[in-house]
């Protein structure tokens, strides 16, 4: 963990996201855990919750108070957003509680967004951050349906304003583009998945996060994998999204280890 700040310290972001999951169980042991290491990144902060931080076996904060816990340990505010002049970062929920693992967005939520992307210049980048994706919406190597179905016109009103759409739940980093799969056939937009940045309860990857910059109609991905033989991260997978007329296309290079 302590190397992990450091790494994201050097790298001295504009903006850290977290796409879920800051618990294991919704303990409040752990969510001040997570507290304090949220207060060592100095930078500004945008956080979602996931599955993970809604209580497991108390049924009764678990339908009653799902969130209440992350809402005092980590921020009361459940539809946080990030803007300057050159992207717009809106975050939404999808963790209520009412499934085990499964989320949904609330229609409230998504009406909210794209009246406000409805609004703003067409040259601001629009990202989405959730830590559920949309169905299909994973790498298509990977044998993985159990994200959100679209279900309303909104959804899809919603991935078609989107440049970036970024989640979690999974646990499996990665950066494709859509037309991989079949969310938005006609207009190609970049999904990018969050690894397992500090947890030892890892599925089939080592430790990771991703490094994620923006400029001029590009979009550079860089997935930092832990490595306990040189005990620092490292750029394990390199990619860039250029826009284009009819959405994102990408060129991607795999860099040999450091």
């Amino acid at each position: 963990m302590q190397n992990l700040i450091q790494d994201i310290v050097a790298a001295q972001p504009d903006l850290v996201i977290v796409s879920g999951d800051l618990t294991q169980r919704a303990r409040t042991s752990q969510f001040q855990e997570a507290c304090r290491f949220l207060k060592n990144l100095p930078f500004a902060k945008l956080v979602v919750p996931g599955n993970h931080d809604i209580p497991l076996w108390n049924l009764y904060r678990r339908f009653a108070k799902p969130l209440s816990r992350y809402q005092r340990y980590i921020t009361e505010n459940l539809s946080p957003s990030f803007e300057d002049k050159e992207i717009s970062v809106q975050g939404i929920n999808t963790a209520h509680g009412r499934t085990l693992a499964g989320g949904h967005f609330l229609q409230e939520d998504l009406q909210r967004i794209l009246n406000h992307w409805s609004q703003l210049d067409p040259r601001i980048l629009k990202v989405l951050v959730s830590h559920h994706p949309f169905e299909g919406l994973t790498h298509p190597q990977r044998n993985r349906r159990w994200g959100y179905r679209i279900h309303h016109p909104e959804e899809m009103a919603l991935t078609e304003q989107a440049d970036l759409i970024l989640s979690g739940h999974f646990h499996h980093s990665d950066a494709f583009l859509t037309e991989q799969v079949f969310l938005t056939p006609h207009r190609s937009i970049v999904a990018i998945q969050a690894g397992t940045a500090t947890s030892s309860r890892l599925r089939e990857e080592m430790n990771s996060y991703n490094l994620i910059e923006t400029a001029n109609g590009e979009v550079h991905f860089e997935k930092r994998i832990w490595r306990e033989d040189s005990g620092r991260f490292i750029a394990e997978t390199d990619r860039k999204f250029y826009l284009r007329h009819q959405g994102w296309k990408t060129s991607s290079v795999e860099p040999q280890f450091l």
